[in-house]
């Protein structure tokens, strides 16, 4: 499957951020067994200094700048992913999600979420995920 080549290979960071800043966020996600001719994959980037989110792949291009209330949203639903995507269940392995924040003054944090993000409870993962994809 071409698409796992776009996920983030680095592991847990264990140090929290310095402060709750993140300066850019992305959250993958992908599907497969995929045929060549086809994508099978979103991403979702957004920069904070922007506020400009960007998604590109299987739903097509989409480049939209949030407003001041829904950089608050997406910063709740960031902070509670990255605090519960270290528990997540075992993953499905046809599909995958992986969630990378950048900061400022801190580590990056890259973490798979594939199990959280396919999980049949509710989560912050899910919220994150479903938030992006409105």
């Amino acid at each position: 499957a071409a698409w796992f080549g776009l996920l983030p290979t680095s592991p847990v960071q264990a140090a929290e951020p310095s402060d709750s800043g993140w300066v850019e966020m992305s959250y993958i996600s992908g599907w497969g067994p995929c045929p060549s001719t086809r994508t099978c994959f979103d991403r979702w980037t957004v920069e904070r200094a922007s506020r400009m989110l960007r998604r590109t792949g299987a739903q097509g291009a989409l480049n939209r700048q949030l407003s001041v209330q829904e950089m608050a949203q997406l910063d709740t639903w960031v902070a509670r992913a990255r605090q519960h995507a270290i528990d997540c269940p075992p993953s499905p392995t046809d599909v995958s999600d992986s969630l990378d924040i950048g900061y400022r003054h801190a580590p990056r944090f890259s973490q798979d979420v594939t199990g959280c993000a396919h999980s049949p409870d509710a989560n912050p993962v899910k919220e994150l995920r479903a938030w992006l994809s409105r």
